[in-house]
């Protein structure tokens, strides 16, 4: 691990909460995305040791006001500051550190004397975004999930949507978790009257609710999840003793039992929490603190099914005390890195701090983006640099000929698949590919 310093902190509540996420790694850089006090902001290294500055990305007072997700190309979201204006985002991660948005923030959800806190993002295997939220009136609060029926970085809410996931209200309501499955399918894991509860949403409806755990979770936001094709594992902090619990999800039978991943050393007598990640082999990656040795992050590694006997330590964090609601990580092993972002907290300001394992198996994300539909297909070569003048009769002539041998009429060259890469060498401003002698437009 290679333990740095990110930046500084006002607020306690920087990174809350554990079961949302607010880091990955893309295009030769880590990402890191927390309040400062004021904003929501971010900060990219390309060694995990030396850190750019803070980058603004708006007001927000509070971790737990946002959550991000990376889908392998873009990343989202979700900003519930102020309360009562909920904003959505896409945006692509550049090498350089900046980021290209897709469009304005959007407003997903607004209602006359409602509130949205506490968001949840993340993105079906189309690229369609989905944000868990919770809504308030008048001092009573249930979960909701919103779809967009857009996936070009602009909100336009899908029929049928918002939904509500619990039918009655309980104060102990305080997180979501939202991960995409494969096919459209995506699957949401919330708590209240102290279990951990879950639905299924099979790519147009959703299933029944279901009991995600048998013990009770000590505190309401300190639960993971994570995705395996279809199944969907869960580490979450609970039982009489706090311990580190496991349970997995196996798509078409449901959940199973628990699994005790780490017991709590009884002269621990603060809070700990529980994170999980997974690498593209399925090995899965669980996360704590401050047990067996306060001030320092321990994690074991599941392989088949089997967990690590005795916890590796990755030693102690430094000045300050750790946050049992301070604690995050990557959903999966991006580029072969699982970062870990955390804070420490003594006297304000806190120290915001990174972590990371590296040269793991790179994880997939599920996500992919499908071929813009005919209208948009025009405009999506412009976007990625064609000229200005392309017309969709060149496009649809330049795969006919390839298909189906037919050369367009004021056209001299023979359909090769070489020759379809200089066609589109040319689309994007090449004009034509020399290496394949494809001159041939008239």
């Amino acid at each position: 691990m290679i333990m740095s310093k990110v930046g500084t902190t006002t607020t306690y509540y920087t990174l809350a909460y554990p079961c949302v996420r607010k880091c990955f790694h893309a295009n030769g850089r880590f990402w890191v995305f927390y309040s400062d006090g004021s904003d929501m902001v971010y900060r990219t290294s390309t060694d995990g040791i030396t850190w750019t500055d803070a980058t603004i990305i708006g007001s927000c007072g509070h971790g737990y006001g946002f959550s991000v997700w990376f889908d392998g190309t873009y990343l989202h979201y979700a900003l519930c500051y102020p309360a009562d204006t909920p904003k959505y985002r896409r945006g692509e991660p550049n090498s350089d550190g900046s980021i290209t948005w897709s469009a304005s923030e959007q407003v997903f959800w607004q209602l006359s004397g409602y509130t949205s806190h506490i968001p949840s993002i993340s993105v079906d295997s189309n690229g369609y975004p989905f944000i868990a939220f919770l809504r308030g009136k008048d001092g009573e609060y249930y979960f909701h999930v919103t779809k967009s029926s857009k996936n070009n970085g602009t909100w336009e809410t899908s029929p049928g949507f918002p939904y509500q996931l619990q039918d009655v209200d309980d104060s102990t309501t305080q997180d979501a978790s939202i991960i995409p499955l494969t096919d459209s399918k995506m699957y949401v894991a919330y708590n209240y009257s102290t279990t951990i509860k879950g639905r299924l949403w099979d790519g147009s409806s959703w299933g029944d609710e279901e009991t995600a755990s048998v013990s009770n979770i000590n505190t309401a936001c300190c639960f993971s999840i994570v995705r395996e094709g279809d199944d969907v594992h869960l580490v979450f902090t609970g039982g009489e003793n706090q311990n580190v619990i496991y349970v997995k999800r196996t798509y078409g039978v449901g959940w199973g039992d628990e699994i005790v991943v780490h017991t709590r050393v009884a002269a621990v007598l603060i809070e700990i929490t529980s994170i999980l990640s997974i690498d593209g082999d399925g090995t899965l990656y669980c996360f704590w603190i401050d047990s067996p040795t306060e001030n320092h992050i321990f994690y074991k590694k599941c392989v088949d099914g089997v967990w690590d006997t005795d916890p590796t330590d990755l030693g102690d964090t430094g000045s300050g005390s750790l946050i049992y609601f301070g604690l995050t990580c990557y959903c999966g092993a991006y580029d072969g890195y699982i970062g870990l972002l955390y804070y420490k907290y003594n006297s304000s300001p806190y120290d915001v701090k990174h972590d990371h394992l590296s040269e793991l198996t790179s994880y997939t994300p599920v996500t992919t983006y499908p071929p813009p539909e005919d209208g948009d297909l025009c405009a999506w070569l412009e976007d990625h640099g064609a000229p200005s003048n392309i017309a969709i009769t060149d496009v649809f002539v330049i795969i006919n000929s390839y298909l189906f041998e037919i050369p367009p009429e004021g056209y001299t060259f023979v359909p090769t698949l070489q020759n379809v890469f200089g066609v589109i060498d040319y689309y994007f401003g090449f004009d034509g590919d020399s290496l394949t002698g494809c001159n041939f437009f008239p």
